[in-house]
């Protein structure tokens, strides 16, 4: 199931477009689905911007009420806290020792 959700997330719902274009509500909702179906955690109201990158999603927790900035890219054992709110092309990569 992981496998398909991200075929989906990677192939059509990263590209639906973000607000103000029309259906943007429609694409925070599905990605957001996505998302909680995909991260370690995910928190409630969790917005994810279009062409945002958290590989497999694994490794990546996501506090309430944030935001996943467009064109993001999160790589390795991140945690993201409540009400943060993440500009475009955010680059975050952790590595553990």
């Amino acid at each position: 199931m992981k496998k398909f959700l991200l075929l989906l997330y990677y192939a059509l719902l990263q590209r639906i477009p973000m607000q103000p274009m029309p259906g943007y509500k429609l694409g925070y909702a599905l990605r957001r689905w996505c998302a909680s179906k995909l991260l370690r955690q995910c928190g409630r109201d969790v917005i994810v911007k279009d062409h945002c990158y958290f590989g497999s999603g694994s490794r990546l927790t996501v506090g309430d009420r944030s935001q996943l900035g467009s064109n993001a890219r999160l790589n390795g054992d991140i945690t993201i806290g409540d009400d943060v709110l993440m500009g475009p092309d955010v680059v975050m990569m952790a590595t553990s020792h």
